[in-house]
């Protein structure tokens, strides 16, 4: 997911890394060979562009899980929480895989319209030749793969760095969302609390 996040984040750079081009270059479609390189930029980049349907599955997701497992821990009876949790794992994991593909094929059809249309009016032939170098590039490519590990390793580092400081943060945190949303709930006997 990490990957998929940073894949999002670069599209933006790359797009607004040259200035806008003049409006008369606007005006005049791009040449073919221009669509060809912009073509090949989208076909390198294919598995940055599905994991952003990835991350959006991903992100939409963890608020959910998120006020689920408060719930579950606040509502249902212990000994009744670990079938809960296996219920609405399998409801999470049976809804990642109907909509993830969905979401990837997605991302992919729109490509073009967006992704591609900003390379074709802010990058020249020349820029998207040498973009493509680049993203062709064997440095390019291992550094790519290993992505996912450098962003999971500082990751980690920097939890192990901070847990002290903000597990506390946290637990407090879900304490005081768990106070609300148990006031906020009514009772069998009566309505909302107040």
């Amino acid at each position: 997911m990490r990957a998929a996040l940073f894949a999002l984040l670069l599209w933006p750079a790359i797009a607004l890394a040259q200035p806008a081009s003049a409006p008369a270059a606007a005006a005049n479609p791009a040449s073919p060979a221009k669509k060809a390189l912009v073509a090949k930029v989208l076909q390198i980049q294919q598995a940055s562009i599905e994991g952003i349907g990835s991350a959006i599955v991903q992100q939409s997701l963890a608020q959910l899980v998120q006020q689920l497992r408060q719930a579950i821990q606040q509502r249902v009876p212990a000994d009744r929480r670990q079938a809960v949790v296996d219920a609405a794992d399998a409801d999470l994991k049976r809804y990642v895989a109907e909509v993830e593909p969905q979401l990837r094929a997605a991302a992919l059809k729109a490509a073009p319209g967006t992704l591609g249309a900003t390379l074709e009016e802010r990058f020249t032939e020349d820029e998207l030749k040498a973009l493509v170098g680049i993203l062709e590039s064997p440095v390019q490519r291992k550094y790519a793969q290993m992505n996912a590990q450098l962003g999971d390793a500082l990751a980690q580092k920097v939890l192990a760095d901070m847990r002290t400081q903000i597990e506390p943060r946290f637990a407090a945190l879900q304490q005081s969302l768990g106070k609300r949303l148990a006031d906020a709930t009514p009772t069998p006997a009566s309505g909302p609390r107040k």
